[in-house]
């Protein structure tokens, strides 16, 4: 009977160290199989290896004592190609009408300048007849270069009479300041658009008091006195300011 119970108590032992399986001589199972890894893209593989070259750029330049290269910006995601086409073509078709614009505008300009300088010759420098005859001598790759060359030249031929620049504004002096500080090919570029701002509104401006000048002296009888003359002139060319320039009368 001992020797009974001494053998279960055996192979409880064996069962309790060894385990299960060893005590049945049965080996233990085998471990799940993981599963298989899913094969990357070649987006991913190539986000990868710019991530690897960004990491030892910024290692060697932390090693170096410098500061780390700034990481590329990320593409931005490709457009809808419909709405780049739509997009492309209306922006071309803009320009093209600028451009056109710009040509028909040039054209009219360059064949009405010689009428513009005989009708205004009381208002303008005698140098600007001069000035225009020379550019007509000259040769233009387009109308509108010829356009932007001559108004260049008529602008800085004006402005050049110290009384022309008084007439202006405060602000227009200042644009036309910055404007003649311009390199020759910088005062071209934006030549029409200080002609039409500036110069034209001021031979607009010495018209109308020009006019409103002789009508008032024939109406007022001031023609006899140069010191009322000159007083209701400058009070004509305040209020002509006013109008044409947005000047502000004080």
């Amino acid at each position: 009977m001992q020797r009974l119970v001494n053998l279960v108590f055996a192979v409880l032992f064996s069962f309790f160290v060894y385990g299960i399986g060893d005590a049945l001589g049965q080996p233990d199972p085998p471990p799940p199989t993981p599963p298989a890894p899913t094969p990357l893209t070649p987006e991913q593989v190539a986000a990868l290896v710019d991530e690897n070259k960004r990491l030892k750029a910024e290692i060697e330049a932390k090693a170096k004592g410098g500061e780390p290269p700034t990481p590329p910006t990320p593409p931005k995601p490709e457009d809808d190609p419909l709405r780049t086409k739509a997009r492309n073509e209306k922006d071309e078709e803009e320009r093209t009408k600028s451009n056109t614009k710009k040509i028909e505008s040039a054209l009219q300009f360059n064949l009405g300048i010689d009428e513009f300088v005989k009708t205004n010759k009381e208002l303008l420098p005698e140098e600007i007849g001069r000035v225009v005859a020379a550019g007509h001598k000259e040769t233009f790759d387009t109308a509108v270069s010829k356009a932007n060359a001559l108004k260049s030249s008529i602008i800085q031929t004006y402005f050049a009479v110290q009384a022309n620049v008084d007439q202006l504004t405060s602000a227009q002096k200042a644009t036309l300041d910055g404007y003649l500080k311009l390199t020759k090919n910088g005062k071209e570029d934006k030549a029409a658009e200080i002609y039409e701002t500036i110069f034209e509104p001021a031979i607009e401006t010495i018209r109308k008091v020009k006019k409103a000048e002789e009508v008032g002296r024939s109406r007022a009888g001031f023609a006899s006195s140069s010191s009322s003359s000159a007083a209701y002139k400058e009070k004509l060319m305040k209020g002509s300011r006013a109008s044409y320039l947005g000047e502000k009368e004080k």
